[in-house]
């Protein structure tokens, strides 16, 4: 180690401020991993992403931060998407990027992270782009895909109820209950406008309410979603005489 001794400290002083000071190796690999970890697991947005310095997706308010080679070009916001926030967005459409990109970013991770579950026919009226293997997942799909024989042979402890809102009215007190009996009602008693009520109001009291449920009404609420999603965009209307 070299040793230096001065009368006059303000040489060193002098010396030093002409001196840039630079990160080590280390702290901006450290940065880099904080970073990347941030963009692929925090909540998607329209201005989370990652590409080139010129890539023309993303506009130049959307554009954060690249450390990555060159190579490395996409919307990487997407691939930290979530099945709670694909089944979230079906409700409040609060992720910025555009249905195609959603598609064609998260369908194929997701439907296999998500048992084969997912709600598609929201995503797949709005986009503009050809999806095959989503459309071909859509194809075919009934109410019925969405009802196992637990919830036929449970269908008996309605009792007095016979729609979404009266089920809500008088059960919201327990929100698992209500949902799970929900659930239970068949598809000539879904009303898809009280249904859009009940799920607004669950997401507006709590953005994050599929994170916050307990395992069972999870389940119930995100069948719910796919009932809902399935009657308003995807049931095949019939002919009004």
């Amino acid at each position: 180690m070299t040793q230096v001794r001065l009368d006059d400290f303000s040489l060193l002083y002098k010396a030093l401020r002409n001196k840039k000071s630079m990160l080590p190796a280390k702290v901006l690999r450290r940065f880099k991993e904080e970073l990347y970890e941030y963009t692929l697991t925090a909540n998607p947005t329209g201005r989370l992403r990652i590409a080139e310095i010129d890539d023309q997706r993303v506009k130049d308010d959307e554009l954060i931060l690249t450390i990555a080679k060159a190579s490395d070009v996409g919307l990487r916001g997407l691939v930290g998407m979530k099945g709670n926030d694909w089944y979230r967005n079906i409700v409040t459409e609060d992720i910025e990027f555009t249905t195609d990109e959603i598609i064609h970013n998260a369908f194929a991770i997701l439907l296999k992270q998500n048992s084969y579950q997912l709600p598609v026919f929201k995503y797949l009226s709005e986009a503009k782009e050809t999806h095959e293997e989503c459309e071909r997942y859509a194809s075919g799909r009934k109410f019925e895909d969405f009802v196992n024989a637990t919830i036929v042979k449970q269908r008996k402890y309605l009792g007095h109820y016979s729609s979404p809102q009266a089920i809500w009215n008088g059960e919201k007190g327990n929100v698992g209950k209500a949902l799970r009996m929900i659930t239970y009602l068949p598809e000539r008693q879904m009303n898809v406008d009280e249904l859009e009520i009940i799920l607004r109001e669950l997401f507006e009291e709590d953005s994050m309410v599929l994170e916050h449920l307990d395992n069972g009404a999870k389940s119930y609420l995100r069948k719910i979603i796919l009932m809902y999603d399935y009657l308003k965009w995807g049931k095949i209307k019939e002919p009004l005489d």
